[in-house]
């Protein structure tokens, strides 16, 4: 596999901060929070931050994020915690929950009438499984990426029970809109990377991690500098980007 360029121009960061903020918190507005390194303070721009985690749906306005794919646009949510000691601080139950009302209420409103596909897929550090049917997803056909991994909802009350319970695992949850005249054809991709770490060191120890090191590097690309588009940058290969590498290399909402 080649590596990825990215090809990204409409792109977010979004930043909520948990535990006791020893390290991090909260700026005067919501578009940048402090970091203490060494006693110094250092401010850090984003496109939203909150020091209560059960507004980041809200202060990211995610919603939008929501009605571009439901509305036939290619929408992807890309979610790490980091620099977290306690892994109960990483929390995304109630993301997920306003993810799920969110797409309710969009079909809802839009078009009740929309076919749904669907691939929810676990991460570990040696295999990929497949949370329908709780089987292992083979080599080739993660090469192949997600489209082949679908399958059809017929019913979304009952998917979005099985989504709300949640994973342990890091996690692509992949959502295809159809209109039944086949004029909206909308995707929503959500990325769970889990607690990623930062240094190459503890990378190394770690074949998932390895896997998550090419995108834990997009993020730092869409944190550091917001005024260039992302174009040109490559990320190594691995079998999260294989799944999602068309997310990556395409005009989505990111």
């Amino acid at each position: 596999m080649d590596n990825l360029e990215l090809k990204l121009q409409n792109t977010e960061a979004f930043v909520a901060l948990v535990g006791d903020h020893s390290m991090a918190r909260a700026g005067d507005t919501s578009k940048y929070f402090l970091r203490t390194t060494e006693g110094e303070d250092e401010r850090v721009f984003v496109d939203g931050c909150t020091s209560d985690p059960k507004q980041l749906f809200a202060v990211g306005g995610l919603h939008s994020y929501i009605e571009h794919a439901v509305k036939g646009g290619t929408s992807a949510l890309f979610v790490s915690g980091s620099g977290i000691t306690q892994l109960g601080d990483y929390d995304r139950s109630h993301l997920i929950r306003d993810i799920c009302t969110s797409i309710s209420t969009t079909m809802t409103t839009y078009d009740p009438d929309l076919s749904m596909t669907y691939a929810f897929l676990g991460i570990t550090d040696h295999k990929v499984i497949d949370f329908h049917n709780d089987r292992t997803v083979s080599p080739d056909k993660i090469q192949r990426g997600l489209s082949g991994l679908h399958h059809e909802v017929d019913d979304w009350a009952v998917l979005e029970e099985k989504i709300q319970r949640g994973a342990t695992l890091p996690f692509v949850l992949s959502l295809r809109f159809e209109s039944l005249t086949g004029s909206t054809s909308g995707h929503l991709c959500i990325v769970d990377m889990h607690v990623v770490s930062w240094s190459d060191d503890e990378l190394a120890q770690s074949v998932l991690q390895k896997s998550v090191n090419g995108l834990a590097s997009l993020v730092r690309l869409m944190g550091s500098n917001h005024d260039r588009v992302l174009t040109g940058c490559t990320i190594e290969p691995s079998a999260l980007l294989s799944l999602t590498g068309d997310l990556l290399a395409s005009n989505s909402k990111t």
